[in-house]
């Protein structure tokens, strides 16, 4: 029998592949999940609003009780993790240095999750910086699948690195 750690981490990134992660040792099973995401955006404020469903198909030997969600853009915020690494590291990425700790309001990024919902009920959550933990009402239980709706505001950051605005080259969104 392969002993695994099953932490499902989804990422909140519109415009590309959102991938479950996990992590084991060995496996013979690979989660799956489907996803549709609707986005409006704002380009004069540089924002969008998304309203996302997410099945995950739990192909594992293990129950569910929680999901995670990357929220990538609440790096980019003065005071981040990835802001604090970025200027106290021996040898820092000159390409970021202390840029994110230079940010104005209105530059950072953010993902603000405003409800997360499982067949219609309200899902308690926490923020942790760049993930989201979502809190199951109903298990999943293996050979199962569950569908967490979300709804978030987001603010996309000035381009730092791989993605946020106004990059260099004169790309608006990359």
């Amino acid at each position: 029998m392969t002993h695994c750690f099953t932490k499902i981490a989804l990422a909140i990134l519109p415009f590309s592949l959102i991938t479950p992660i996990v992590y084991c040792q060995a496996s013979d099973w690979q989660q799956e999940v489907a996803y549709f995401i609707s986005v409006k955006m704002d380009v004069l404020e540089h924002r969008f609003s998304g309203a996302q469903q997410t099945t995950l198909y739990n192909h594992s030997p293990d129950t569910l009780n929680e999901l995670h969600f990357h929220l990538y853009y609440n790096a980019f915020q003065p005071g981040s993790d990835m802001d604090v690494r970025s200027r106290e590291l021996p040898d820092p990425d000159p390409r970021i240095g202390t840029r994110i700790s230079q940010l104005k309001p209105d530059e950072c990024g953010l993902v603000d999750v405003r409800s997360v919902r499982q067949e219609g009920l309200a899902l308690d959550y926490s923020v942790s910086g760049t993930l989201l933990s979502v809190f199951l009402k109903r298990a999943c239980l293996p050979g199962d699948s569950v569908r967490v709706e979300l709804n978030y505001q987001t603010q996309i950051p000035v381009q730092i690195r791989r993605a946020g605005r106004n990059n260099r080259e004169g790309i608006d969104y990359s």
